[in-house]
């Protein structure tokens, strides 16, 4: 069963040129250079990460492949979303150097769960955990929470954010 903002997020439009599938296989993704991230972890494993993002009339696309045959996730009521299962990723206006009420935080498990959280510069925390639209999707290329990984590649996240949260259109 579907939480209201779950309900909500599925209200969002975004471009027909670009499906939220957590695979990124549409045109607009092959004509755009990743920012690729590599680091190593204990034993001498490295873990990859690319990110791109596609703007459009509609809003901003990002997708994140994350190579990790490592691919774990344990339910909300054992461990937090963001707590080493998946990925965060910060907005921010350009110019930024502080996190201000424009500035935004998305916590995503590789199983597609979010925790959003947006700027709160007038508390002890910087960040508010507040609902806003976006839409996201992921795919996992192997078996979750396996104890061989031996044949487990990762997964890819897509999101989109329209222009609206960001105030503009």
């Amino acid at each position: 069963t579907l939480s209201y903002f779950q309900m909500k997020d599925k209200t969002v439009v975004s471009s027909q040129n670009m499906k939220i599938d957590g695979v990124l296989d549409e045109n607009n993704w092959s004509n755009v250079e990743g920012f690729d991230y590599k680091y190593s972890v204990d034993n001498n494993f490295d873990i990859s990460v690319s990110s791109k993002s596609v703007f459009t009339d509609e809003g901003l696309y990002v997708g994140i492949e994350v190579l990790d045959p490592y691919i774990y996730y344990a339910s909300t009521n054992v461990r937090s979303i963001g707590l080493n299962s998946g990925l965060e990723l910060y907005l921010a206006p350009y110019g930024t150097d502080k996190i201000d009420e424009n500035c935004y935080q998305i916590r995503l498990t590789s199983t597609n769960e979010s925790a959003r959280y947006k700027g709160a510069p007038s508390l002890d925390y910087p960040w508010n955990q507040e609902y806003f639209p976006m839409q996201s999707q992921t795919t996992i290329q192997g078996t979750l929470n396996s104890e061989d990984v031996s044949g487990n590649v990762g997964y890819t996240a897509e999101l989109f954010f329209p222009w609206s949260i960001f105030g503009l259109n």
